[in-house]
């Protein structure tokens, strides 16, 4: 009798990997046709690769594809992976990080607010880092107490030997020269009139001091997510897509809204952008005043902030 275990061989994997990745990336084209959004197979092929690379889900704008730069981490990505990362640190669940804002004073930041630029200082904390340093402070007060000091000056001294409660802070600016929208068309050439920005600046401004704070705290949650055995090649995958569904096309017959989200598991009677928002739309050049998520929000129409 035979017990030994058959390892899948190196091809087979990765031959696995990329059937799940083309089937993913097929995904992402019917979600985003579901927006009436326009995104190429190649575009969605890469952002595929990324997501499986890092384990996250796109239609919950975790990762998405920014145009002239490509596929990046969401702000709903960092957080989740901020998340996991405290569980482990801790070893168990239940672990929280909590962030606090307040506006930014002139010479914390280079921003003017004469000149209408918008600042916030964000300061996170987190349960695990909180509790190690409560921790120690407990532990040099029963010290200092054993040897005869006071419980005055052993909380002062634990204090001083301790340091302040563990906390990280970063600031998010929003410059007054930066635009977030569009011009408005008439007759199909641009005015110099804009659409409403979609999002408030101050909110804006908090969103990024968020992700730094998150970066600085947890510097490991963009890195891959999965050891890469096996070539992966976004490319192919999408010339494959490409024979199989048509160079220029979406990857699904010309179907309802409801039909799609259905044959890809959603609740056709739920609303589309609770449960689909996808990146890709019409993309005009790169406008370098943005920041990543700015660009989610301008293809996909997502608040993310």
């Amino acid at each position: 009798m035979n017990n030994s275990i058959m390892l899948p061989t190196r091809d087979a994997l990765a031959s696995d990997i990329e059937a799940e990745v083309k089937a993913s990336a097929r995904k992402i084209l019917a979600l985003a046709k579901t927006k009436n959004k326009k995104l190429s197979t190649e575009q969605a092929a890469e952002l595929a690769v990324f997501c499986w690379l890092n384990d996250l889900n796109p239609a919950n704008d975790e990762a998405y594809y920014v145009p002239g730069i490509g596929a990046t981490f969401g702000i709903r990505g960092i957080e989740r992976k901020a998340a996991e990362a405290l569980e482990y640190e801790a070893g168990r669940p239940g672990n929280t990080w909590q962030v606090e804002y307040r506006p930014a004073e002139p010479g914390e930041a280079d921003f003017n607010p004469d000149a209408g630029d918008i600042a916030y200082v964000c300061t996170l904390t987190d349960s695990v880092s909180e509790g190690r340093w409560l921790m120690r402070s407990v532990e040099i007060m029963a010290k200092l107490k054993q040897a005869g000091f006071s419980a005055e000056d052993a909380e002062r001294v634990a204090r001083e030997q301790n340091g302040p409660r563990p906390a990280v802070q970063a600031v998010g600016v929003v410059y007054a020269s930066e635009t977030f929208s569009g011009r408005i068309y008439v007759g199909g050439q641009p005015t110099s009139e804009r659409k409403p920005e979609m999002f408030d600046r101050h909110e804006r401004a908090k969103k990024r001091a968020r992700k730094q704070c998150l970066r600085q705290r947890f510097p490991r949650v963009e890195l891959p997510a999965r050891e890469v055995l096996p070539e992966i090649d976004a490319q192919r995958i999408a010339a494959d897509i490409s024979v199989i569904d048509g160079a220029d096309a979406a990857p699904v017959d010309d179907k309802s809204a409801a039909k799609l989200l259905s044959e890809l598991g959603y609740d056709p009677r739920e609303p589309i952008q609770q449960q689909a928002d996808i990146i890709g739309a019409e993309q005009p050049p790169v406008d370098e005043t943005m920041d990543d998520d700015d660009w989610a929000h301008k293809f996909s129409g997502v608040d993310d902030v």
